[in-house]
């Protein structure tokens, strides 16, 4: 048995509690409960040289103390004196009630912390200590800061740490010779470093230490877990399967999508584990089709298929997809999604629990508790990025270890960093064509009008546009191109050319579903929308697109909305206007075609987000490099499982990753 608060010197019952209103529950969320902030006191700016701001040092005598007061929930007490210079000095301490009774007039007391200048120079307050004569000054060196919200003092909070870290000791997972290696610190010196560090320096490097560590921890407990996960169902071998299948299609499968399905195949066949896959290909790529007879090949084994998409345009899409490739081979295709009727969802939910239907497409509908399933074996997700850890894991579980196909024509950060666990099987489909018929180029906010001109000149010639906004309505103060805005500035500007229509998540389905058919059949010839439109969205006739706004928007999404033009493959144009005059991100976007390589710049620009998406208190490693990364993971797969089983197991318990999908 480990350790408790309890068994921390200075921890009773009312610190304990204390320690629990700051999420505390054990001696190791202590230990991670890393300072929010360090104030080196051998740098502070004495008051001769000091702006507002900075952070100063003065020494100064008390010659005023108020009486103090009370403001909602704030205990207030100023006090005013002088420096030796006699500079006039006023200070002010919020929820110390215990100060009034240990200052007195003549009090000399040695400040540090922002000023404030103004008629009377400012500490708000500020760290302070009670000069006495004969006695060693502590205020020197780094001293830490750690966000108690006013339960604990600061000083409190670090005399715990350090009262911890006599009693305890922090073994790495890390081997001593990947330490010596790499030249990694020891655990036990890293949060001796982040808590009481020497020099500003030795914190950063006691971060990326501590950070190495988690990450490693998490990736050895997957391979962990993983190794205990044994396939629930055996799928039967189809000979020349590809070839067979192939048959069905209206088109021949390129060379990149055949071995993607040979893989697929082989991993249900004969691996003794689910089958993990993300399915990587660029718009365009050809990824539903790989997707649609995988699932076809699940059914040779009479199993079960789900299909979750983000969005119900996207759902219908693939159900029609599906019906036209594999509905002649006998297969019973439903779709499921939130706005059909309840008697129909019934009746849908019945066939499903009953096994009559096969595969089964739909939206967050599928999640539903009332959505039962006979065999389900095999779940594909598109646009996997879209769902959270909880949602794929709540439709996972309605199988027994069920086999998982992801799509992404540009994994998100997360995906990226997932890739890099050894369970995850990535399967690239290449482009059927290069994307050099989509032409990309960045364009000043005040030049918009003459990209509105020349988009509308190619509708009235018979092709169709894309007009993209960050927001569907203005807000007050915030400066944004809406759609909104955007319809009734082009509609007003160009509807006796052409028919110009919008579309945008708030809208009843019916609706959508009715613009979406109208722009299909070019009913509608410039369509104003929101990122909607990113996900999957196939509209052969489309060659035009504005993005407005385009900084606010990361590269991948940029990516993935400009692959809705030029999707037949003829010349095709995106445009994206932004008002910032530094652009080098955008342009990027200019040369660059490939998906992979705009997913890692848009993680190096934009960090990792959350860890698994569902991050446990701690640190964001929102500044771990993909080389990091990589580091990890040679790291992690030389850890001895067998020597670190109870630390991992019990980690990936308590963290729930026994419950978390991959991808």
């Amino acid at each position: 048995m480990g350790i408790s608060l309890r068994d921390i010197k200075g921890v009773g019952p009312k610190t304990e509690e204390k320690l629990n209103q700051l999420r505390i529950f054990k001696p190791s969320d202590l230990a991670n409960f890393f300072p929010s902030g360090y104030l080196d006191l051998d740098k502070a700016t004495p008051l001769y040289g000091v702006s507002n701001g900075d952070f100063a040092r003065a020494e100064v005598t008390i010659t005023d103390i108020a009486k103090p007061i009370k403001f909602g929930n704030r205990n207030i007490l100023k006090v005013r004196g002088i420096d030796d210079d006699n500079n006039r000095i006023e200070i002010t301490w919020y929820n110390l009630p215990h100060l009034i009774r240990e200052l007195v007039i003549g009090t000399r007391l040695i400040c540090f912390g922002k000023v404030q200048l103004g008629k009377i120079l400012k500490f708000p307050h500020p760290t302070f200590e009670i000069i006495k004569e004969g006695k060693e000054r502590k205020l020197k060196g780094i001293k830490t800061q750690y966000r108690t919200k006013g339960i604990l003092s600061h000083g409190v909070m670090s005399n715990l740490v350090q009262e911890l870290f006599k009693i305890e000791n922090y073994d790495s997972v890390i081997s001593q010779e990947c330490l010596r290696r790499y030249n990694l610190v020891d655990l036990n010196t890293a949060y001796n470093q982040i808590h009481f560090p020497s020099s500003i320096n030795e914190v950063e490097m006691a971060q990326n230490r501590i950070d190495i560590e988690n990450i490693v921890k998490e990736m050895a407990a997957f391979r962990l877990i993983n190794n205990c996960i044994k396939r629930a169902y055996r799928y039967k071998d189809v000979p020349n399967f590809v070839s067979r299948a192939e048959k069905l299609l209206p088109f021949k499968l390129t060379k990149s999508q055949s071995e993607a399905i040979e893989k697929i195949k082989e991993s249900l066949v004969n691996s003794d584990k689910p089958l993990n896959a993300m399915l990587i290909g660029d718009v365009s790529s050809g990824k539903t089709v790989v997707a649609t007879l995988a699932s076809l090949f699940a059914l040779y084994s009479s199993c079960q298929v789900a299909v979750m998409a983000p969005t119900e345009i996207l759902a219908k899409q693939h159900y029609k997809t599906f019906n036209d490739y594999i509905s002649a081979k006998g297969v019973k295709i439903a779709l499921l999604t939130g706005s059909m009727s309840p008697k129909e969802k019934q009746l849908v939910h019945k066939d499903i629990k009953e096994g009559r239907v096969n595969i089964v497409i739909g939206t967050h509908a599928l999640l539903s508790e009332s959505v039962e399933f006979k065999y389900l074996a095999l779940v594909v997700l598109d646009e996997q990025h879209r769902f959270g850890v909880a949602q794929r894991t709540s439709l996972l579980s309605k199988g027994i270890a069920c086999d998982l196909i992801s799509l992404s024509a540009t994994p998100i950060p997360r995906s990226l960093r997932m890739t890099l666990f050894g369970n995850v099987e990535v399967l690239n489909i290449e482009r059927r064509s290069d994307a050099s018929n989509i032409k990309t180029q960045v364009v000043s906010e005040k030049y918009k009008n003459d990209v509105f001109n020349a988009v509308a000149k190619k509708c009235i010639q018979g092709e169709q546009a894309y007009i993209v906004a960050p927001r569907i309505f203005d807000v007050e103060g915030v400066e944004t191109n809406s759609v909104e805005k955007l319809y009734v500035q082009l509609k007003r500007k160009y509807s006796k050319e052409i028919n110009v229509g919008y579309i945008h998540g708030n809208m009843k389905n019916d609706e959508k579903n009715k613009i979406m058919e109208d722009f299909r059949t070019n009913k509608i010839a410039m369509l104003i929308s929101t990122s909607l439109i990113e996900v999957g969205v196939d509209v052969a006739n489309a060659t035009q697109m504005i993005i407005m706004d385009a900084e606010r928007f990361g590269l991948s999404a940029l990516h993935q909305l400009r692959g809705r033009v030029g999707r037949a493959g003829q010349e095709a144009n995106c445009y994206l206007v932004t008002e910032h005059d530094d652009s080098s991100r955008l342009t990027f976007l200019e040369k660059e075609t490939d998906g992979i390589k705009i997913a890692e710049m848009d993680y190096e620009l934009r960090g990792p987000g959350e860890w698994l998406g569902e991050r446990q208190s701690g640190r964001m490693m929102d500044n771990i490099s993909l080389e990091t990364l990589k580091l990890c993971n040679d790291l992690a797969q030389s850890v001895d499982l067998n020597k670190n089983y109870d630390l991992l197991f019990n980690y990936a318990i308590d963290n729930g990753l026994n419950r978390i999908s991959l991808n």
